[in-house]
């Protein structure tokens, strides 16, 4: 497990929006609504780790940059909903309507595991 203790984010330099991507977010606190909300692709995150007993810093990109900011506006009492575009509010129910018709069906996921590496 990964715990965070007290996690600070740090953003890239410059200029706000460079280095920024719109991701289409949902959330368990406001069930069955997404919307694409702007976040940075790279993130650095300082943090105590109580496993290993010791400050530490992580640079993360991607998938696991947006989760972290998602999550750190948590802790800061913020929801995607104060950050989402306006225009991209949707239902999940028209969402699940739309793929529908477009022939997209219900995906699965799996871990995979290479010699101790887990791509996520």
């Amino acid at each position: 497990p990964l715990v965070l203790v007290n996690p600070e984010l740090t953003f890239p330099a410059g200029d706000v929006d460079a280095g920024r991507i719109e991701t289409l977010e949902g959330c368990l606190s406001v069930p069955g609504v997404r919307a694409m909300v702007p976040r940075f692709a790279n993130v650095t995150c300082s943090f105590y780790d109580p496993i290993a007993q010791q400050n530490r810093v992580m640079e993360a990109t991607g998938y696991i940059a947006i989760l972290l900011q998602h999550e750190n506006d948590h802790l800061n009492g913020v929801l995607y909903l104060d950050k989402f575009s306006p225009t991209t509010f949707a239902f999940q129910t028209e969402i699940d309507k739309r793929n529908r018709s477009l022939g997209v069906r219900e995906g699965s996921w799996r871990f995979l595991e290479h010699e101790n590496e887990m791509v996520v």
